[in-house]
């Protein structure tokens, strides 16, 4: 598979766990959103180490992922809502 032939589909996320993952744009590119907050058991979807511990206790951070030729995107951060990484994401120039 070539990189610029990839396309992740988020569409499963959002209806597996509507709770925890938002349908999200970003600069016209559809990707993933979730808010901070307490541990989220959803092994299926991992998108580092911390999202879930060992243990299940301590925050999860919140993420904004994204694909833009032929580049998945992701940021997290512990302390941004959701809007604010969109923000930060949107200002991002991917090339």
């Amino acid at each position: 598979m070539h990189y610029d032939e990839m396309a992740l589909s988020y569409d499963s996320w959002v209806m597996e766990h509507p709770d925890i993952f938002k349908p999200v744009e970003v600069s016209g590119h559809p990707g993933l959103g979730a808010e901070p907050g307490p541990r989220r058991s959803c092994a299926s979807y991992a998108p580092s180490e911390e999202w879930e511990s060992q243990d299940g206790r301590g925050p999860s951070p919140g993420l904004v992922e994204w694909q833009a030729d032929g580049l998945v995107i992701a940021i997290y951060s512990y302390d941004y809502s959701l809007a604010e990484l969109l923000r930060v994401a949107e200002s991002m120039d991917v090339r």
